[in-house]
């Protein structure tokens, strides 16, 4: 993993890589999950977060981008081209991810779908690898729900765009990127560009920035997807039991503790974002002190609770420092 940034009311890179961001004019607000503080809103017209290290190479033969966005609207007069931009390399032309409105001067294929611009060389104004040819999604985007995007280079020349763990359309380069390290700015446009035009900024909430330096296969994107969509799910819905795992984040060790029946007997299971299992362990008291793997990383997880009768009793995203 290059750099993962939960977006926890901050910018802070999970990954242990350090790769640290700023927010700016962003709002901190609850997550899919219903956790409080766990995910960023953006304003529609000066929130951006930046990524200030030159870390990201645009030219690399793989790699993986994923988040979570939530739109609000469409159209957001702020902005030039109707457009909204949810990731953007900096400089401007390395890599460019944004949904578009009717009013975009693209046509009607690009009316409220996502669009994906690459370019050869970030520091000229031009997607001359993808951007020139139809680059808009096949699905259109849903409004107040909070979708799962996965951008995969899966080599030098083929590009697969998933939604919601599943693949959406294939884009196919003529040549490759420059080898160009960038910064990476999060809901708005480059600063190299973002003076001159109005400033393309997302409407919404955004979560969980993930970047990896290999293509993610499809059963991982979709386990991925899966995961985190079950724990979203459950936690938007009633409880079907008390439960506390503590301390979150944490660093070595959780703390467990429940006094609802359909515990005993339930396996507590923890996997990362590549859908590999961590480890699982069958829970045979109400509570009690869990140690971790000593080598597991800094990042985040999904810790979830399952009974064969009961299906899926707990489920949350777990942080390890």
């Amino acid at each position: 993993m290059l750099g993962y940034w939960t977006l926890n009311g901050n910018a802070q890179d999970a990954s242990g890589n350090n790769f640290h961001g700023d927010t700016l004019n962003v709002e901190a607000v609850e997550d899919r999950f219903g956790n409080k503080n766990a995910a960023l809103k953006f304003n529609g017209s000066n929130s951006r977060v930046e990524i200030n290290h030159d870390f990201f190479n645009v030219g690399m033969p793989n790699y993986t981008i994923s988040l979570w966005l939530k739109s609000y609207n469409h159209h957001n007069e702020n902005n030039y081209n109707d457009a909204q931009s949810i990731l953007n390399t900096e400089p401007h032309n390395g890599i460019g991810i944004s949904i578009h409105g009717s009013n975009n001067p693209f046509g009607e294929a690009y009316t409220d779908k996502f669009s994906l611009g690459i370019g050869s060389n970030p520091n000229n104004r031009d997607w001359d690898i993808l951007g020139k040819v139809d680059n808009a999604s096949n699905q259109t985007i849903e409004l107040n729900k909070w979708t799962h995007y996965t951008l995969v280079k899966r080599d030098t020349f083929n590009f697969e765009l998933y939604l919601n763990g599943e693949l959406d359309k294939t884009f196919k380069a003529e040549k490759n990127s420059d080898s160009v390290l960038t910064k990476l700015v999060f809901g708005a446009l480059a600063k190299d560009i973002a003076n001159t035009e109005k400033d393309e900024n997302f409407l919404g909430e955004l979560d969980d920035y993930g970047i990896w330096r290999r293509a993610l296969n499809a059963n991982e994107i979709r386990s991925l997807y899966s995961e985190t969509a079950s724990a979203s799910k459950q936690a938007n819905e009633a409880q079907k039991t008390i439960v506390t795992i503590s301390p979150n984040p944490t660093k070595n060790k959780i703390y467990f503790h429940s006094k609802d029946h359909q515990i005993i007997g339930a396996n507590l299971k923890m996997i990362d974002l590549n859908g590999k299992v961590i480890f699982i362990e069958k829970i045979t008291q109400f509570e009690s002190e869990i140690a971790l793997p000593t080598n597991i990383k800094s990042g985040n997880y999904i810790i979830g609770i399952t009974n064969e009768s009961a299906g899926t009793i707990y489920s949350n995203q777990l942080i390890i420092e």
